[in-house]
């Protein structure tokens, strides 16, 4: 049994007491399929980061922070901030729970939500829920640079263009918690290598609007 609870705003104290009490709790209002309503549920989400974990709860099961349904197949989305939403909420250890009518879902969304290596991710045994760091972390809603420590020694990457253009992004491996460089990285969207990234580098991508850059990446 899991038990769900609504709400919880950190601000209110809630964060003491509520992981005795519940496996996950809502940290945010309703989510409406629109890009801006998927990084407001973010950036609220993110205030709580440090709360979630994979012991503890009712009956065990871990205490999560959920970020509200997943949006992926409904009208208002389109399939490149489908795909964003789903990462992002890999990424924040976010219970994903489907808010949409699964008979009317397209191959496509049916291939963003079965994702086994983003799904991975989301299921890491660390429990880490992952968070904006660096420049620009301050507001989760535009953050570009996210990070997640993963059980194995990997480190789960996400760069974000929340912007309405296309934009470069950079994020230095030192802040994404790759002090020492990476080995390797693999493109969780097309399973596409990376090679070897040395010491003080950056990763860069050439992102579309509302997308991301999403990776597995292994310390060097």
């Amino acid at each position: 049994m899991v038990l769900s609870v609504e709400s919880c705003d950190d601000p209110d104290g809630c964060g003491e007491w509520i992981g005795g009490l519940a496996n996950l709790w809502r940290t945010c209002g309703d989510i409406q399929a629109t890009f801006a309503s998927v990084m407001n549920n973010v950036a609220e989400n993110t205030k709580m980061a440090a709360l979630a974990g994979p012991t503890g709860g009712p009956l065990g099961g871990g205490h999560w922070n959920d970020a509200d349904m997943l949006q992926v197949g409904d009208i208002g989305l389109s399939i490149t901030e489908q795909r964003s939403h789903f990462s992002l909420w890999c990424l924040m250890a976010s219970p994903m729970l489907m808010g949409t009518d699964v008979s009317m879902l397209s191959n496509t969304s049916l291939s963003i939500m079965g994702n086994k290596e983003a799904c991975a991710i989301n299921q890491d045994a660390l429990g880490k829920q992952g968070v904006p760091v660096g420049p620009g972390s301050d507001d989760a809603r535009t953050a570009p640079c996210w990070a997640k420590p993963l059980a194995n020694g990997d480190v789960a990457v996400l760069l974000l263009n929340a912007g309405d253009n296309t934009a470069i992004v950079s994020c230095a491996l030192s802040i994404l918690g790759l002090p020492n460089g990476a080995k390797m990285a693999t493109d969780i969207w097309t399973g596409k290598k990376m090679g070897a990234m040395a010491k003080g580098s950056s990763i860069k991508a050439d992102l579309e609007t509302h997308d991301v850059l999403f990776l597995r990446v292994t310390k060097a």
